[in-house]
């Protein structure tokens, strides 16, 4: 989700500020949801969807997708090493 949220935000050119100050949520949390800290709960993730232009589903096939391609990643490693 961290990585997710971060690309987000950077793909619009948005500071960690302009987006707390824009949504409403906590500049601390926004930030420790982006280290992986913490998990935006179902309001906060809402807010965060609405204001990246995308569907709450959109953003968690977005963390799913990336969570996948890291453990695809990973077996491929471990295949190669093999």
């Amino acid at each position: 989700m961290a990585e997710t949220l971060r690309d987000l935000r950077k793909g619009i050119g948005k500071t960690l500020v302009e987006v707390s100050e824009e949504t409403g949520i906590a500049f601390s949390l926004i930030s420790r949801y982006e280290r992986g800290e913490l998990t935006p709960q179902a309001p906060n993730l809402f807010k965060l969807a609405d204001y990246y232009r995308r569907h709450p589903r959109d953003i968690i096939a977005m963390v799913e997708a990336a969570r996948q391609q890291a453990q695809s990643g990973a077996r491929d490693g471990r295949a190669a090493h093999a």
